[in-house]
């Protein structure tokens, strides 16, 4: 079985040499900051990683009695127990168990569950840097049948987040600067680049000189730290974090005169309801949504109701993760139909 990730070779093909990576060194950066508030047996494997496949990974999934799976662009890696990584499972594979999996859990709350409930209870935890923790276990509903709480927790999966600058295609810049274009929808499937897309969307309006409200529910499209942003926001921006969704929009309208809202992972009635409220106040929408298709919105639920409230001109398609940040098209919304 090859062993890949010595410091000895690049033979790994997920490997990424420094000096071909422009931005290698704030890409690797982020993966040691997403896997140090893991518990500590884990942090320190994955911290003895080749910087040139830290620099790959996108996500970190440990899962209960299984291998660590870093996954990459091109496929999944798994880590030894020394730090190194192979193509496959193996004997020396660092294996999590139950116990291990929730001690990271704990870590990954700060050891403090209940101030992340919220978020956890729509199966998350935000991190540092703007970095995710998914959560899978044991959902505890109330008598409604509404989850709040999970226990048990079996599987977590990191996303590494990193940001890329100037990251807006030409082609959306320009309808962001049209002051005649009415609301964006960014959607794709999952990893497609979309949140890195409306932090490009915030930059363009911002420079633009346009006033922005950010509703960062999930802290990764400005993630704070105890020194205030981890990267400023853009020029002209103010940032709710942590505020759900349609709350957030809400408190932006009463306080802050945004000409424009922007917010991650938009869905559901009360966010419908937020958005049309904003819509009718003249405050155009930038939004995000997973999407597989284009042809699928309008016959999805959660997307159709927002498409129905009439805040959204034209809907940015975007590739796979495989392609992230990649246009597929840009669709006028009553096209869709």
């Amino acid at each position: 079985m090859p062993l890949y990730g010595d410091r000895r070779s690049n033979a790994c093909p997920f490997f990424i040499p420094m000096n071909k990576c422009q931005k290698g060194a704030a890409f690797m950066d982020a993966f040691y900051e997403a896997a140090k508030q893991l518990s500590p047996p884990v942090a320190a494997a994955l911290a003895a990683l080749e910087p040139g496949v830290a620099t790959a990974v996108t996500e970190i999934r440990l899962r209960c009695q299984q291998p660590v799976a870093l996954q990459t662009r091109k496929g999944t890696l798994y880590l030894t127990k020394s730090g190194h990584v192979r193509m496959c499972p193996a004997s020396d594979s660092f294996i999590t168990s139950f116990a291990e999996i929730q001690d990271c859990f704990y870590a990954v709350c700060g050891y403090s569950v209940h101030s992340v409930q919220h978020a956890l209870t729509n199966g998350y935890v935000p991190l540092a840097g703007g970095h995710r923790a998914g959560v899978c276990g044991t959902a505890v509903l109330n008598s409604e049948g509404e989850i709040i709480n999970v226990r048990r927790i079996t599987s977590l999966n990191i996303r590494v987040a990193r940001e890329v600058r100037d990251a807006c295609p030409k082609e959306v810049a320009a309808l962001l600067r049209d002051d005649a274009t009415g609301g964006l929808l960014f959607a794709g499937p999952p990893a497609c680049g979309k949140t890195t897309l409306l932090r490009g969307a915030a930059r363009v309006l911002g420079n633009a000189g346009k006033l922005v409200a950010i509703v960062d529910e999930r802290m990764e499209l400005c993630p704070t730290c105890a020194g205030g942003f981890v990267t400023p926001p853009a020029l002209g921006c103010d940032v709710l974090s942590g505020y759900p969704k349609a709350a957030g929009m809400q408190q932006a309208l009463r306080t802050l005169a945004p000409e424009t809202i922007i917010c991650d992972e938009v869905g559901g009635m009360e966010d419908a309801r937020a958005v049309l409220a904003a819509a009718n106040a003249g405050v155009r929408i930038v939004a995000s949504l997973h999407a597989q298709a284009p042809r699928l919105l309008w016959g999805r639920p959660q997307s159709r109701v927002l498409l129905e409230t009439g805040a959204f001109q034209y809907v940015v398609f975007l590739e796979s993760a495989r392609m992230p940040g990649a246009v597929k098209g840009v669709y006028d919304v009553a096209s869709l139909r």
